[in-house]
């Protein structure tokens, strides 16, 4: 039966892929030359608007020249028929009066002679309104006129009418050109305005005069001039003051312009007065023909682009059709109808591609028999050889996990009896058996020594087999060196405090990364100390640290011991060898610690060495790749913060150890007695959720990745918030003196075993709190030391009033659990005595009763406990709750909501 065909999912992307061509091809084509031509109009229309609207401020600068110089030639043409100075005063008054009618402009005239002396004057309004003009100005002017020049004064503001002014003045001369006197005018410059506010600036554009200072002198809106506008701060008008008189740059500039809005702005200055006439028009007027070709140049690009996909879409249709089917013919093929042949449709170049197909495809079939049958034999052969091959790695597998196995279970064979004998000789060392001899003491402690001797033997053994194993993997990271040495030199004080010898890091300040695996470099740091300190008795210890290459950073450990004799330093890498004899030999050892560090530095990549003088000392260094951006293989996974707990009122104890299984065994053995567990699995982690969670002990690893045990026990002890926290250490390793040294409370080596990690934590871990509970029911007092158990609580009893209150003086609980119906003395006798002491006024009380309470003395209870509990809804995890709750106030000095408003608890 023919198998259905399908089209594939992708058999129209050839379609796709033209039409999207010829479209992008016809898109780019169209916007480089429409933006082109774009870019040459605008180019064009912007040197068009600049040069119109620099011509319409100069034609606006003409006419306000032409204006001021209609008033100089009114004054001119006076003086120039008549010698004014030398007629009489009637007559010079008329001359004056008949000057202020032709010229509306002229507030006052003022004839002055050669000394500057006033002959006559003429004025629109009273001479008594009219003021004078100023001694300055009039001194300033004769300056210029005695030269025969003409002067005109800076604008100023008239105090009467607030109207612009500025005083012009001519000479006057007689025939002979002598100086016979001047004739000044105030002119009014509001004359100006209706000049300066009929030039049109386009259709909305605006032009205004201004001085050097940016006063406005005109401008359309009269308010602005008589207000005493000043238009300084607009972009033009500033360059127009900050440019020398005798330099003007043709500029046109867009900013925001005098009303508000943005314009295209130009500026002409006039040669005499300072002035300068500034047009300015809206942007969108001046750039409107500008803004219509960009519009029309986009509608037409994308109308061109719509068609252009149209039809790159109808041809790479009509071209696709014929492949599809060829494809479609393959796919059959390929699926094993081998004779199909491909029909030759469409144009001449598909038809062609056809017939090659099935030629091709004729021939391959031809092939492919011939194939099958070389494939079929050769099956044959290859079968039998993966079944040989099969066995052989079936036969290698066995042994692999044979290996394994008995690495695994020498592991724990060898190390259980070991940790016994280690611990039952500490037992007998506190002498909780009884009290030891001297002589037994003496064996006590060799028995000690040679076990943890013994214990140190087996572990390097371990470790060795591990890694000619392969089962140990390097978690190599970019790291920074300096931390790793300085917390190394930190714990390496432990080593060497006893023999009283100095310790130093010479290290430079910045360092290149180096790509390691952290923990087994701190690992093979120890190891180099250790061996130091073990065989120097007097001088130091240096640790010298330096980059030697662009590779390699080589660090050096430098000490003043025994040293080694030349014949025995060929043999201190190996492993169970040592340079004394075994009949002379004065220190201990495993002869393996520098043979792992060894391997532990070549698998780094690195080179290990020694150089040594008998009775001087050793200098043992190692070297260690520089990082380079290498990619790591193993990425940190940080784990989750822990939940910080909340009202639980057993003890916290936080585990640190990235063995899962270490940490499902240790919470089952913990949670069973009754305390309350929390993980963390990454060892960077460990010193943030300490300070979150405040646990009341933590459990330490020793060998993890990232950061070790010992780094991680500094981190913690150096950092005060969290440095009283007990640390419990518990590891493979026997290094206890290293981690008593440290600031760890205790040390237990792996494996644990339930009783030894209960009594350590019960050792290291004291009652949080003691209770005293008042009540004459033997029952109900037992039920009660039963809850408090849970919590790790000690527990005194009292079975009446009077016994209970004689234990608070006696034993100085830090709660008390009364009940009411006592004999003898009630509980609300005891409650009154207690709350009368000033020594108990802030003990918390917590009532326990069967009783049904009155509303009084429900009251009454409120103002003296901290809350009641009836009996009959008496709850574990509630009742210890509350107790929790009342010691961390009471601890922390300040009563909480609860406290000052107690109530039953259900």
């Amino acid at each position: 039966m023919e198998k259905p065909t399908r089209e594939p999912r992708d058999a129209h992307s050839l379609t796709t892929t033209l039409a999207f061509a010829l479209f992008t091809l016809s898109v780019v084509m169209l916007l480089i030359s429409s933006g082109w031509h774009l870019f040459l109009n605008v180019r064009t229309q912007q040197k068009a608007i600049s040069s119109n609207q620099h011509l319409i401020a100069q034609d606006a600068a003409v006419g306000v020249s032409n204006f001021i110089q209609n008033q100089f030639n009114a004054l001119d043409a006076i003086i120039h028929l008549t010698d004014p100075t030398e007629l009489p005063p009637q007559e010079q008054r008329r001359i004056l009066q008949s000057l202020l009618g032709l010229q509306p402009s002229f507030k006052r005239l003022v004839l002055l002679d050669a000394q500057n002396q006033m002959l006559m004057q003429a004025s629109r309004y009273s001479l008594e309104t009219s003021g004078q003009l100023s001694d300055e100005l009039m001194a300033e002017a004769l300056v210029d006129v005695r030269q025969g020049n003409r002067y005109i004064s800076a604008v100023y503001i008239d105090t009467v009418t607030s109207e612009p002014l500025v005083t012009m003045v001519v000479p006057v001369l007689d025939v002979f050109g002598d100086f016979r006197g001047t004739l000044a005018a105030e002119v009014n410059l509001k004359f100006m305005w209706d000049l300066v506010d009929n030039l049109r600036v386009g259709k909305e554009g605006y032009a205004y005069v201004v001085d050097k200072q940016g006063n406005l002198l005109a401008f359309g809106d009269a308010s602005l001039v008589l207000k005493g506008e000043n238009v300084g701060g607009i972009q033009t008008v500033r360059a127009f003051i900050q440019s020398p008189p005798s330099e003007h740059v043709i500029a046109v500039s867009t900013y925001e312009g005098m009303l508000g809005a943005t314009v295209v702005g130009s500026y002409v200055p006039l040669e005499t007065p300072d002035w300068a006439v500034v047009t300015e028009l809206p942007w969108n007027e001046a750039y409107q023909e500008i803004i219509w070709s960009i519009v029309m140049s986009v509608v037409i690009t994308l109308a061109m682009a719509v068609l252009a996909g149209i039809l790159g879409m109808y041809l790479a249709h009509r071209l696709v059709v014929p492949l599809i089917s060829l494809m479609q013919t393959a796919t059959r093929i390929a699926q094993g109808e081998r004779h199909l042949q491909a029909a030759p449709d469409g144009a001449r170049e598909v038809a062609s591609l056809a017939m090659a197909f099935n030629s091709m495809t004729s021939q391959l079939r031809q092939t492919l028999e011939g194939l099958e049958q070389r494939v079929a034999q050769r099956t044959a052969d290859l079968q039998q050889a993966n079944e040989a091959l099969s066995r052989a790695k079936q036969v290698a597998e066995e042994a692999n996990e044979l290996k394994t196995r008995f690495l695994a279970n020498m592991s724990h064979e060898l190390r259980t009896p070991l940790n016994a004998i280690l611990n039952f000789t500490r037992f007998l060392s506190k002498e909780r058996y009884g009290v030891l001899s001297e002589r037994q003491q003496e064996l006590q402690q060799r028995i000690l020594a040679n076990a943890d001797h013994l214990l140190g033997l087996i572990n390097d053994i371990l470790d060795l087999a591990k890694i000619e194993a392969g089962r140990i993997e390097l978690f190599r990271e970019e790291v920074n060196l300096v931390p790793i040495l300085q917390g190394v030199m930190a714990t390496g004080v432990g080593l060497t405090k006893d023999k009283n010898l100095s310790l130093d890091l010479e290290c430079p300040d910045e360092l290149p990364l180096v790509h390691i695996d952290k923990t087994r470099i701190r690992q093979v740091m120890l190891n180099l100390l250790s061996n130091a300190a073990k065989f120097t008795s007097q001088g130091g210890i240096t640790v010298r640290v330096q980059a030697i290459s662009e590779a390699m950073i080589r660090i050096d450990v430098v000490d003043t011991g025994i040293g080694i004799a030349p014949e025995h330093q060929t043999f201190v890498f190996e492993e169970f060898r040592q340079v004394q004899s075994d009949l002379q030999r004065e220190y201990q050892g495993t002869g393996l610690g520098l043979p792992i560090s060894k391997r532990l530095v070549e698998m780094h990549g690195g080179e290990i060495g020694m150089t040594s003088t008998l009775g001087q000392g050793s200098t043992f260094f190692f070297t260690l790749p520089i990082s380079h951006r290498i990619e790591t293989r193993h990425e940190p996974v940080l784990a989750p913060t822990p939940v910080v707990p909340g009202d639980d009122p057993r003890p916290c104890i936080l585990v640190v150890d990235d063995d899962r299984s270490t940490q499902d065994i240790l919470r089952d053995y913990l949670e069973n007695a009754g305390y309350t567990v929390q993980s963390v699995v990454d060892s960077r982690l460990a010193a943030a959720v300490i300070q979150q969670v405040r646990p009341q002990l933590v459990i330490l690893d020793i060998l993890m990745p990232h950061l070790d045990g010992w780094e991680v026990l500094t981190r913690i002890k150096s950092n005060p918030v969290i440095a009283a926290t007990p640390v419990l250490i518990c590891s493979i390793s026997e290094h206890q003196q290293l981690g008593m040294s440290l600031g760890a409370a205790d040390y237990l080596v792996k494996p644990i075993q339930e009783t030894a990690l209960l009594e350590r934590v019960q050792q290291v871990l004291p009652p949080p709190a003691t209770v005293l509970v008042v009540d004459d029911d033997p029952d109900a007092r037992k039920i009660i030391r039963t809850i408090l158990d849970i919590g790790h609580y000690q527990v005194i009893e009292a079975a009446d009033g009077e016994s209970g209150l004689s234990l608070l003086d006696e034993m100085r609980p830090d709660i008390l659990v009364l009940d009411l119906m006592l004999p003898g003395m009630d509980g609300f006798a005891v409650l009154e005595q207690v709350r009368a002491n000033p020594q108990w006024d802030s003990l918390p009380v917590l009532i326990i009763t069967a009783m049904d309470l009155q509303q009084t003395e429900r009251r009454w209870l409120q103002e003296r406990s901290l809350a009641w509990v009836q009996k009959s809804q008496l709850s574990t995890d509630q009742f210890l709750t509350q107790i929790a709750r009342s010691i961390s106030q009471r601890n922390n000095g300040r009563e909480q909501g609860e406290t000052d408003h107690p109530h039953p608890t259900d």
